[in-house]
C-alpha cells in the first residue's frame, strides 16, 4: 500500500474487494453445477510432515487460537466503533480462548450430536458479549447483518474448496481458509476506516462485503442518454454523403480488426495457460485486470499491436508462474491483476497544464498574489507589475531598470517561466 498514490489507497482497495466478490462468487456457481477445480491441493511433503507433526503434538490448538484471535480482532474492529486498540487486543485473545475451550470439551467430554448449532449459537451470544464489553452498547441491525454476511462467506468458503467440517480440524485446511478470510476481514476494515462509520443499508457493503453503492436513478438517466444519441446518430447517418459514409465504414471495418485482434490475443493467452497447467490463475489475473482496467485511468498500451501482443503474453505468463495456485488463494492472484491494472496506468504520462491567466491591466493585488505564490524575487515582482499592471514598455522598462531591451525581455520571460513551470 506504501506505494500507491494517496488519492488511489481507497480506489484500490474497493477494486480489489469488488473483483474478489465477484470471482467468488462465480466459483461458488461453478461449484454447484459441478466445476470441482477450487479444491485445496496439498502435495508438498515437508508442509504434509509439519501438518502431522502439529496434529500429534497439539501444537494445532494453540495455532488454530491464534487464527481465531486475529480474525475477531479485525471482526470486532468492523463491527465496533471504539478507537482503543488495547481493548479489541484483549477481548479478542478471551473471546478466541473461550470458543476453543467449548470445542476441546465437545471432543473430549460433551461429544454433543449436533455440535455445529450450538457452536454457532454458542459464538453468536459470545460476539454479542464482546461487542457490547468494547462499545458498551449494541447495533443490532448492524452486527446480524455483518454476522450472517460472516458465517454465509465461512460456509460458501469451505464448499468452494470442498472442505468438510472435520477436515477443517487439519492445520494446512485451517491455516489456507484463514489466510483469504483474514485478507478479506483487513481490507473491509481499511476501507471501513477511510470511507467513515459503517452503515446498515442495502446499498452499501457492509463489514465484508463493502460493496459501492449503485444509482439505479443515475443508470436509467444514461440508458434513456444512449437511446437519444442513438437516434440522433441514426437520423444523421440518414442525410451522410459519400465522404461520410466512407469514414463511418471505415471505423466500422477498424472496430470489427480490434475486436478480433483482441480475441486472438485473448485466446493466446488462455493457451499458453492452459500447456502451462495455470488456467484458473491466468483467468483470475485476467479477470480482475479487464473489471479494473479503467479505474485508475487510462492503461499503457505499446505503440505497435505487435509488441502489444508479445508484452500481454509475456507479462500474464510471468504473473501466472510467479503467483501462488488458486488452489491455495484466491486474493494473491487478484492482488496481481488489480496491480497490472494500477501499474498500466502509472505508464500513461498524464501531463496537465494549468494556465496562470496573466495579461495587461490586470489588478496589481492579483499579480502579487501570484508571483508570492511560485516564489518569485523582488526584482522579478517588480517588473511583472511595471509591465503589466502599469503598462510600461520594455524601452522604458530598460532605461527605468539600466538593462538593455533584449535583457529585460529574457528577464520577463524567465519570471513566466517560472509561474508556467510549477503550474505544470
Amino acid at each position: 500500500m506504501l506505494i500507491l498514490k494517496e488519492k488511489d489507497k481507497t480506489l484500490f482497495l474497493i477494486s480489489l474487494l469488488k473483483v474478489f466478490i465477484i470471482l467468488f462468487l462465480t466459483s461458488f456457481v461453478l461449484r454447484l453445477v459441478g466445476f470441482d477445480k477450487f479444491g485445496f491441493i496439498i502435495d508438498n511433503n515437508r508442509l504434509i510432515e509439519l501438518n502431522n507433526y502439529f496434529n500429534q503434538s497439539n501444537l494445532n490448538i494453540l495455532f488454530n487460537s491464534l487464527l481465531l484471535s486475529i480474525s475477531t480482532f479485525l471482526l470486532l474492529k468492523i463491527m465496533c466503533d471504539n478507537k482503543k486498540t488495547k481493548i479489541y487486543i484483549i477481548v479478542s485473545v478471551i473471546s478466541s480462548f473461550i470458543n476453543m475451550a467449548f470445542q476441546i470439551s465437545d471432543i473430549l467430554f460433551l461429544q454433543l450430536p449436533y455440535f455445529e448449532p450450538f457452536y454457532f449459537i454458542f459464538s453468536f451470544i459470545v460476539l454479542i458479549i464482546c461487542v457490547i464489553i468494547i462499545d458498551r452498547k449494541i447495533m443490532f441491525k448492524r452486527f446480524i447483518f455483518i454476522f450472517l454476511i460472516n458465517m454465509l462467506y465461512q460456509a460458501m468458503a469451505s464448499f468452494i474448496r470442498n472442505v468438510t467440517f472435520n477436515e477443517a480440524y487439519s492445520i494446512f485446511y485451517d491455516f489456507l481458509l484463514n489466510f483469504d478470510y483474514i485478507i478479506l476481514l483487513v481490507i473491509s476494515y481499511l476501507i471501513k476506516e477511510r470511507k467513515g462509520k459503517l452503515e446498515c443499508k442495502v446499498s452499501e457493503v457492509v463489514g465484508s462485503f463493502l460493496l459501492q453503492r449503485i444509482s439505479f436513478k443515475n443508470t436509467a438517466q444514461e440508458s434513456q442518454k444512449k437511446l437519444s444519441n442513438a437516434n440522433k446518430k441514426k437520423k444523421k447517418s440518414d442525410n451522410l454523403d459519400e465522404e461520410e459514409l466512407i469514414k463511418e465504414l471505415t471505423d466500422w471495418i477498424y472496430l470489427i480488426l480490434c475486436i478480433i485482434w483482441n480475441v486472438f490475443t485473448l485466446f493466446c493467452v488462455i493457451f499458453i495457460s492452459t500447456l502451462n497447467t495455470t488456467l484458473i490463475t491466468t483467468f483470475f489475473i485476467l479477470t480482475s485486470f479487464l473489471i479494473t482496467k479503467s479505474t485508475f485511468g487510462e492503461a499503457f498500451h505499446m505503440k505497435k499491436a505487435s509488441t502489444c501482443f508479445i508484452v500481454s503474453n509475456l507479462t500474464y505468463f510471468i504473473l501466472s508462474r510467479i503467483t501462488s495456485s488458486v488452489n491455495v488463494s484466491f486474493w494473491i492472484p487478484i492482488i496481481l491483476g488489480v496491480g497490472l491494472s494500477y501499474g498500466t496506468s502509472l505508464l500513461v504520462k498524464k501531463k496537465e497544464v494549468k494556465k496562470v491567466e496573466i495579461v495587461r491591466g490586470m489588478d496589481e493585488d492579483e499579480l502579487k498574489a501570484i508571483c508570492k505564490r511560485y516564489n518569485l524575487n523582488s526584482f522579478e515582482i517588480k517588473l511583472l507589475i511595471d509591465f503589466y499592471v502599469n503598462k510600461l514598455s520594455l524601452v522604458k522598462l530598460s532605461i527605468k531598470y539600466n538593462y538593455s531591451k533584449e535583457a529585460i525581455f529574457k528577464k520577463k520571460k524567465k519570471a513566466l517561466d517560472k509561474i508556467n513551470k510549477e503550474t505544470t
